[in-house]
């Protein structure tokens, strides 16, 4: 199973015009999470690109100097394909109950040469159960 965390602090920077941290901040974030775990599993990020991202949840705010953990798990395997599930959850929260935000993200594998759709040959054994 293949499971990535990085963590993030909230900056002044990082804040919206509420004070709590913008939703374009934490969506780099959870991009930057997703494509970590995903090169965790296939090796080469020069034929990874984004597919897409699904279900995205902003479910409470975040405030300046809180810690972030961005924690990606793969919960899907295609034959060209991978998706990966990433939750935003207090440094302080040990078992991600309790997640800031979440969504989901698809990489597709491509040829360097061809730029088409290869397949990856990741073993469905590295998928996570999604909680």
């Amino acid at each position: 199973m293949v499971e990535v965390s990085t963590f993030q602090l909230i900056k002044m920077g990082d804040l919206n015009h509420h004070g709590t941290l913008f939703v374009a901040k934490a969506l780099e974030w959870l991009s930057e999470t997703g494509f970590i775990t995903a090169c965790h599993a296939y090796e080469d990020p020069n034929e990874l690109v984004y597919r897409g991202m699904d279900d995205f949840k902003f479910l409470k705010p975040a405030d300046k100097g809180e810690i972030l953990r961005f924690t990606g798990k793969i919960i899907n395997v295609g034959t060209t394909s991978l998706t990966v599930s990433v939750k935003a959850c207090s440094f302080a929260d040990k078992d991600n109950s309790d997640p800031y935000c979440m969504g989901k993200i698809t990489y597709v594998v491509i040829d360097k040469e061809t730029r088409k759709k290869k397949a990856h040959n990741i073993p469905k054994e590295i998928m996570c159960e999604h909680k």
